[in-house]
Order: C-alpha cells, then structure tokens, then sequence
C-alpha cells in the first residue's frame, strides 16, 4: 500500500496520468459531440448532451473520470485551474479547503454549527427522589452517590425552546419522576419543573427554576425551523448526551421521511423522521438539527436489536413539537379538538363491510349532532341501521380510528371542519365545528 501511495505521489506517475487524462477527455468529448447530434431528434438540447451526457445525465464513465482527476490534483497538492475543468471545480467546490484552520467548507460548516448550536443543548436527569436544595453539595459531582439524589434510568437529552427558559425533551425521559435537573454544556446543573407534557406525540416542556436569571444566561434558545421542507438525503445533525457522554454531535441524512411509530402510549405518531444519524439511549430529546443549525425534529427512538445505534434512528417532526409546545406553554396542555363521534373499532367496521370509520354514536349537544351526523340506529322493524361512515376529514381520507384522530387533531377546539360521510350509499358533506376532547 505504502508503495501504491509512493508511485501515486511521484512526479512521473502524476505528469502520465495527466496527460492520459487531456487525451481520453478530448478523445472521449469528441464521441459525446457525435452522439449528441444523432441523437438530436429526441434531445431539446443536443449542446448540452456534450457535458452532462444525454437528457442532462452524466455517464457512469464519465462520473469515474471526474473523481480520477480529482485524485490527481489532490496527490499533485495543486490548486491550479490549468489542468482542471469547468465540471471539476464546481462539483469540487464544497471539498476545498478553507480558513485558517484548514478544514474543509464541509467541515467548517459542521464545526460552526456545533460551536453556535451545543449550548443551546442540555442533559436532563429525571430524580427518582427530590433532590437536595442547590449548595448543599447534592447537585456539586455528576456522578452522586448520595441516597438522596439517585437518576433514574432513562435520563436523555432536551434543548431550550425560547428566551423564557422553557427546555422540549421527549414525555418518556422525565415520566415518572419525583425531581428534574438540568445540566448546561459547562457543567452547571439546574433545577427544573415540568409545565406539561402531550404523551401521544412524547412531548414534554420543562421549565428552569430561575429566580435571577442567572440559568437563562447560560443556556441561549436554539432556532426552531420546519420539518414540512425536509427532502431524503438532505443532510442532518444530532447533538445530545448518548450514554452520559455529553454534547455529543454526530452526522447523516434523512433516511426517510413519513413513517409511522407508537408513541409511550401506544397512540401512533405520524409524520417521523427517519435518519442514519447515530442516535443512542441518551440522545432523546436532544434536537435533529438542518445545515443550517435549525431544529427539525427531536430524536426519540432508535430500531436495534442490541439497543445501540444501528443507522436506524426516528425523531418527531419539528412541526409537531412546535404544535405541542406552543399549547402546553400557554394552557399547561395540549388543547385537542373532538367530533363529538363514537366509532367502532376497525375490525367490527371491516366484519360489517365497512371501509371507512363507522359511527356508532353522536355525543349530545356536539358539533357532529349539530351538524346532522348519525350513530347506530334501528328502523321501524327493529333491524339495526349502520351509522354514518367517515371518508375524508377537511379532504384528508380516513380509512382507520387513527386516521380520524390524526386528521381532526390537526384542527384547533372551535374550528370547523369539512367532514364528509357514505350514508345510504350516497356521500354527505358535514360542517361540524370542533369542541375540546374530554379527556
């Protein structure tokens, strides 16, 4: 190998290859140009064909003949354009060394990111008993092994939400504990109390026991962005505590986008990220982080066999913990919106042939009996009449319960929704306005 390399790096094996590399490119250019023209009857384009192959693709060939040019410039240690072409050095472009540190812009950028956006980022410790009053020596060593401050198992990761030191971490962290600590990126460690949480989609909003401000100081809010313009393979950053080892940053894509997972309380959570970041227990709560050092979702779950890391890791959309918290900060809870319908379970509306929701009753006084919509009945013979079946909700088709809750819980108590049903074979169009689920 150390030979391989020596021969790579040697002036007459670089000054050969460059010259193959000026004869196979024009040689192999003056192919695309014939191509291209016969080609030309199904190509708008046939100019462009030239360069990026036919239809705007680069050819297999071609794309091995870029990244052999840039093996020789990176041996050759030259930055000189004479030799290079246009196509290699605007695909190049992002793998050019930049700053006094001499990292690449790649690098720089996830430097940066970590650097603006890991203060922002804490270690939230779930207390199975109350912990001892701040100077008293019970929050001084991060490993205590005083009885009267014992971490459960289960503590993660959280990030703070806005400038009045509200921290978003995941319900099943802190579920169940008696006392919550905070710990900032210096080592500081907090105490904090729980606002609200929203179980279904494992939110839960802390707050930190700031009399003076002094907590607010050292941990800055991190900049919330959107998980509704995330595309596969963008890149993704996620920094937490796995394994207790703080302010931890790794890297990857987003794996996939819309995936379904049951949340602490079996209810489904819809819309989750999918990413090969590395994610361990530890990291929940923490944030999923876009380029730009924006939240777009907070990592929750991992799928392993061996419980670590496997490439596999789910975090709830950004846009849903923005719905949650926003809620919870001002009513201590998430407020959600209800029909005013009973429905039967899925299996008891496929035995009786029915494909969508089947409404078994009406609420009284609700939107939906206002609004006309009917349950369960019997006709003038005594023979059971099936109920309404639901379809669609505000033009989004409801084929399951889930789907019904999913829809409507989008919608505020005291909005109106489009709801349409299949009665008597025929669809009907309910305008039913939504009042606050009783829960």
């Amino acid at each position: 190998m150390a030979m391989m390399m020596r021969m790579l790096a040697s002036a007459p094996f670089q000054s050969a290859l460059l010259s193959r590399r000026v004869t196979v490119t024009a040689s192999w250019l003056g192919r695309c140009s014939s191509f291209s023209h016969s080609a030309s009857s199904w190509c708008s384009q046939p100019q462009q064909a030239t360069c990026l192959g036919v239809g705007g693709l680069r050819s297999h060939w071609w794309d091995q003949h870029v990244s052999l040019l840039r093996h020789v410039s990176f041996f050759s240690g030259s930055s000189s354009g004479s030799t290079q072409t246009d196509d290699e050095s605007t695909s190049s472009s992002s793998s050019k060394v930049t700053g006094a540190r001499g990292l690449f812009l790649e690098e720089e950028n996830a430097v940066s990111l970590f650097a603006y956006c890991s203060p922002s980022v804490v270690a939230v410790t779930a207390l199975a008993r109350p912990a001892l009053p701040p100077g008293t020596g019970g929050y001084s060593k991060p490993y205590s092994l005083m009885p009267e401050e014992v971490p459960k198992q289960g503590a993660g990761s959280g990030f703070v939400w806005d400038a009045q030191g509200h921290i978003v971490t995941n319900f099943h962290v802190i579920n169940g504990a008696a006392a919550l600590a905070v710990t900032s990126t210096d080592g500081t460690r907090f105490a904090a109390k729980l606002v609200g949480a929203e179980p279904d989609k494992d939110v839960a909003v802390l707050q930190l026991v700031d009399e003076n401000g002094a907590a607010r100081k050292r941990v800055p809010a991190i900049p919330v962005g959107s998980s509704a313009t995330l595309m596969v393979g963008q890149r993704v950053f996620a920094i937490g505590n796995p394994f207790g080892l703080d302010s931890t940053l790794t890297s990857g894509i987003v794996s996939a986008l819309g995936r379904d997972m049951r949340s602490i309380t079996g209810r489904v959570i819809r819309g989750v990220v999918q990413t090969d970041a590395a994610i361990n227990p530890g990291n929940s709560g923490g944030p999923l982080l876009d380029s730009g050092g924006r939240v777009v979702g907070m990592n929750t779950a991992i799928y392993s066999p061996s419980g670590a890391s496997a490439g596999i890791g789910f975090a709830v959309p950004v846009d849903t913990v923005r719905r949650c918290v926003e809620q919870i900060i001002r009513y201590g809870k998430v407020r959600k919106a209800a029909l005013g319908l009973h429905c039967a379970h899925d299996s008891q509306a496929r035995s009786l042939g029915v494909t969508g929701v089947l409404v078994m009753g009406v609420a009284p006084n609700s939107g939906a009996e206002r609004a006309g919509a009917r349950g369960l009945g019997r006709d003038a013979a005594g023979g059971v009449v099936l109920g309404d079946e639901v379809v669609s909700v505000n033009g989004t088709r409801v084929v399951t319960v889930e789907d019904l809750l999913a829809a409507v819980e989008l919608n505020s108590p005291g909005d109106f929704a489009d709801v349409v049903v299949r009665r008597d074979g025929t669809l009907k169009t309910l305008r039913v306005q939504l009042s606050e689920r009783v829960e």
